[in-house]
């Protein structure tokens, strides 16, 4: 509980980037809507149309936010470690892209799968549009699968290779706490996924 807590203001700042490339989607399809003649209902499922069309882009925009929060994150353990900045940039960065390319990576699953995202949730609700990046199955089916996502697919790969640049960054083991961190990845990914898949219904 106190991880999801930990996480979420991160997870909801990663979907808010997303959102700022949702609301500009939003804005030329408005406009295409207008150019058409389209009026009342047409627009907003126009609009949501369009949208929808962009998710791979929107994802990817909330995964490259969440790539720099955990770059940023490592760089600024190891620089309170007393490290040089030519010691932990080059494993920030790895980390940083090794999480962004795991978050699009499953993301690309998420969708082809019918599966909920959390961060894409967020970002098209910031604009106003619902109904993008929720699961299609049925509740039962829905929770186990955002909890497979969110847990195997994104968070234990993610929490496991970030561990690996922090040990590197901070000139520790290389994997040192790997297995404890994957673990606690696995929790934090299925609760917030199955979380999600429950309340985004």
């Amino acid at each position: 509980v106190g991880g999801i807590i930990q996480a979420l203001p991160g997870t909801v700042s990663a979907g808010a980037v997303g959102g700022l490339l949702v609301k500009s989607i939003a804005k030329t399809a408005l406009a295409e809507a207008s150019t058409l003649g389209l009026s009342g209902n047409a627009v907003t499922k126009f609009v949501a149309e369009k949208v929808k069309e962009q998710t791979i882009k929107i994802a990817a925009a909330a995964s490259a936010a969440e790539g720099a929060q955990t770059a940023g994150s490592i760089a600024e353990q190891a620089r309170q470690g007393g490290k040089e900045w030519s010691d932990y940039v080059a494993p920030a960065l790895a980390a940083g892209l090794g999480t962004a390319a795991i978050g699009i990576v499953s993301g690309g699953i998420s969708r082809k799968l019918g599966i909920g995202d959390i961060e894409t949730d967020i970002a098209t609700r910031s604009a106003g549009i619902r109904g993008t990046g929720i699961g299609a199955q049925t509740l039962l089916k829905r929770v186990p699968a955002e909890m497979l996502k969110e847990g195997v697919l994104e968070e234990m790969p993610q929490s496991y290779q970030e561990q690996v640049f922090s040990n590197i960054a901070l000139d520790r083991d290389t994997f040192e706490g790997t297995s404890e961190a994957a673990a606690k990845g696995l929790i934090l990914g299925a609760g917030m996924g199955g979380g999600h898949a429950l309340i985004s219904g």
